[in-house]
């Protein structure tokens, strides 16, 4: 039986998976259909037993192994999305949409749109302020929370280094909420502390007043 993994070879040096049969087919039917392990086409072929370059396709096209060791490059695109790949290296295109911080600002803006979204319905406002005022919103927000930002435990006099921010949205409402809670128990105790004041001197005015009136009484 032929190993069955048809590829084209590209660059010389990585082979992109074409087609699936033969022994590569029943060994994925060996495994479940959500298994990261199973071969699936667009996957790269980097290596076969050891061997990679030119001999990749000689290594494919053996019949008389018993086991064969294949190393996989697999893309890191939806299913949906496996058509943008036409070669065994990523395009601009994939780079962009497989890369953590697009991923991270396309999470959340889903997450954020679904808000907004949710807040459009209750609004009454007409279809037009939609992919504007709340789509667009909710983008610009994801965009704010997921960009670089100026590392503040730096110390100072020393180049300050930018770090990703990587936090949920949970995460981000939690850490929101907390600050505001300070924030608001801070300024009560602020008032607070503000009208005794204004009651102590206004009480000792007071005082002062009342003893000057006994003064010019007596």
């Amino acid at each position: 039986m032929k190993l069955g993994i048809e590829a084209k070879l590209d660059d010389k040096e990585l082979a992109l998976v074409q087609s699936i049969s033969g022994a590569a087919q029943q060994y994925n039917d060996l495994l479940p259909a959500d298994s990261p392990q199973r071969i699936r086409v667009g996957d790269v072929v980097a290596k076969v037993d050891g061997q990679s370059g030119k001999q990749i396709m000689d290594a494919l096209s053996r019949t008389s192994e018993k086991l064969v060791d294949i190393e996989m490059r697999r893309s890191g695109l939806p299913n949906f999305l496996m058509w943008l790949r036409s070669s065994s290296r990523p395009g601009a295109i994939e780079t962009i949409l497989t890369a953590p911080g697009f991923k991270r600002w396309s999470k959340l803006t889903s997450q954020l749109g679904t808000l907004g979204f949710s807040c459009w319905l209750l609004s009454g406002y007409g279809a037009a302020s939609l992919p504007l005022w709340y789509f667009g919103f909710s983008a610009t927000v994801a965009y704010k929370l997921v960009r670089c930002c100026h590392d503040e435990h730096v110390s100072p006099g020393v180049p300050h280094c930018f770090r990703p921010v990587d936090q949920d949205l949970a995460q981000v409402v939690e850490q929101a909420w907390v600050s505001s809670s300070a924030f608001a128990l801070k300024t009560v105790d602020q008032w607070r502390s503000f009208g005794q004041e204004v009651l102590f001197a206004s009480s000792g005015q007071k005082k002062k007043k009342e003893k000057k009136k006994k003064e010019k009484g007596s």
